[in-house]
């Protein structure tokens, strides 16, 4: 008996207008963050990742820069030896 009435208050809950606009608007919110985090995957960036002063230029997606500047710290934006990014030239 009380689990039909829970379900009977969750319907009415439901259907209520109120709930049914925030409802969408949760709805919209979440497509609009999902489509931005799309366009930013899909957008690359070029880094100078230097290891063992070896640096060289990768191409990645904004999500795994953020991730890459976090696990390496030296790292820079942009191209290698560039005024931008990157200075470091390997010593031999």
């Amino acid at each position: 008996m009380i689990i039909i009435a829970k379900i009977k208050k969750i319907n009415v809950i439901l259907c209520n207008p109120k709930t049914k606009i925030m409802k969408s608007k949760i709805i919209l919110t979440v497509s609009l963050m999902i489509g931005t985090m799309i366009m930013a995957a899909a957008v690359k960036v070029d880094i100078c990742h230097n290891v063992d002063n070896n640096p060289h230029v990768i191409n990645v997606a904004i999500p795994a820069a953020i991730a890459h500047f976090i696990q390496h710290p030296n790292d820079t934006l942009g191209q290698c030896g560039e005024g931008g990014g990157g200075d470091e030239t390997p010593e031999k």
